[in-house]
Formats: structure tokens, sequence, C-alpha cells
């Protein structure tokens, strides 16, 4: 397949769909069955839902949401343990992503992997680039660590995780394009495949990363300044590269942007 998947990326916060600007400001959004809906009937093809809030999981929360998606499912977010996971898989979640648990207790992970299979570990790390310097920031010691990213990395990958989501936290929400070369970098340095967030303000956005790095967009912000984004997004996709992965539900070939229409909240 020539073109890229569409991951769809639902922030919570406390359960509550937002969306997220530079991780600082954080503006309500809706219910997660809503959006979980939406991101299926339109066409995406994953969703990584990510709790950025730092209660218990809310797995009656999580069940009721997922229960007529069919789409694969990555789930993040103060997951801990192995009985969490097995909640997880339970309702119906196919891979799980790491980031605090990762960064300061990557033991664990390293014996999740061993338990479930690399397939099933997703890394999450969140980095900030600012005039050359590189940082990780830790949420769980609210800090930007200043270290080698790349080691980190893949050490990362030794200890048993078989995919990266990469977010790029200073362009988060500011749609202003992917930092490229920094990306094709790391890719020089670890060979499990990349998924990355923060900066795309449009699918030109998208198709430049697939495109120059052959990682998979991850949209989020994006959705929430384009109407039905997802059949945009499909649209460009195929003229671009004459192939996507696409359902019975819309002729992308014949979308005429001006009758697109606002999704309906009720």
């Amino acid at each position: 397949m020539k073109s890229p998947r569409i991951i769809s990326h639902i922030c919570l916060k406390d359960n509550y769909v937002v969306q997220s600007y530079g991780f600082r400001k954080y503006f309500p959004i809706g219910r997660l069955s809503k959006s979980i809906e939406y991101m299926d009937y339109w066409g995406s093809d994953e969703i990584i839902i990510t709790e950025i809030g730092k209660g218990p999981i809310d797995f009656i929360n999580l069940k009721n949401s997922l229960i007529n998606c069919q789409l694969p499912i990555c789930y993040g977010g103060n997951v801990d343990s192995l009985k969490d996971i097995k909640k997880l898989l339970k309702i119906g979640i196919d891979k799980v992503s790491f980031n605090d648990l990762l960064i300061n207790e990557p033991k664990k992970v390293n014996n999740f992997s061993k338990i479930l299979g690399k397939q099933f570990i997703v890394g999450s790390v969140d980095i900030y680039l600012r005039d050359g310097d590189k940082f990780i920031f830790n949420h769980k010691k609210n800090k930007f660590e200043n270290e080698n990213i790349e080691s980190r990395l893949r050490y990362f990958e030794d200890i048993g995780v078989g995919e990266f989501f990469l977010n790029f936290i200073n362009s988060d929400g500011k749609m202003k394009g992917y930092p490229i070369n920094f990306i094709n970098n790391i890719k020089t340095i670890i060979k499990s495949p990349i998924i990355v967030a923060g900066g795309a303000g449009n699918p030109n956005d998208l198709i430049n990363l697939f495109s120059k790095t052959k990682c998979t967009p991850v949209v989020g912000n994006i959705y929430n300044h384009f109407e039905n984004p997802i059949s945009l997004v499909k649209s460009c996709f195929l003229k671009k590269y004459g192939e996507i992965r696409i359902d019975d539900l819309y002729p992308y070939k014949f979308i005429k942007y001006e009758k697109l229409l606002k999704r309906n909240e009720n």
C-alpha cells in the first residue's frame, strides 16, 4: 500500500475529550463515545486514546465507548500493572502505549513485553526541540530532560518497545509542519515503526511527512479545524498516491468539498 494509514488521536483529560495546545491549554470537545463513533464512521484506520489526567483508568467508560467500534485501538495513560493490561485486552484494546512508565520504570515495560510480545507495546515519547537542543518531557517529574534522545530510544527498543509514538509537544496545536530532518535521523537509529504527532496543519503536511520519512502521521487537533477531516485527508491521499485504505462508505474520488457538512454533536 503506497498511502499511509490514518491514525486518529483522541486526547482525554479526566475521561473528557479535549483539544491540546502545547500540552498547556486544553479545550473541551465532548464524550469519548461520540469521538470514537465519528472516527470510525469517517474512515479512520486506527485510533489512539491517551488519558493525560492522573485518575484511575475508567474501564466502564472505555468499554461502553468501544462497544460498536471495529477499528484497532491503542490505549495509553495510567497503565502500570499486568492486571490493568488484562482488563484493557478484555474490553477490546489491541495495543498499550507507555509514556511515564517507560521513562521512569522501564523494567516494568520490559516485563510486559516479555509476557505479551513487542507487537503489543507502544513507546510514547514527548519530545521538545529548541534551538538545536533536544529534550524529553518527563510528566511524572514535570520537567524537561536534556539527554541523548537517540540513545534513549535505542534503549527503549532493546527492552521491548515494538513501535514508537513520537509527539513533538512544542509543535502541538501550532500546525506548522513536522521536524523532518530530526525524524529521519531517528530512523537511522531504531528499526521499529515510528508514528508521529505534533505539527500537522493540513493534509499536505501529512503527505510531506510520509513522503520524506515513511513514518505514519497521527492526527488529532487538525480534526477541529476542518469539516469531515478524514474524508478530506483520504481524498488528498487518493489524489497523491492513487490508492488508499478504502471502505464502502466513502467514494473519496467524488467528494466535493463545498458539500462537506459539519458533524452533528447531538
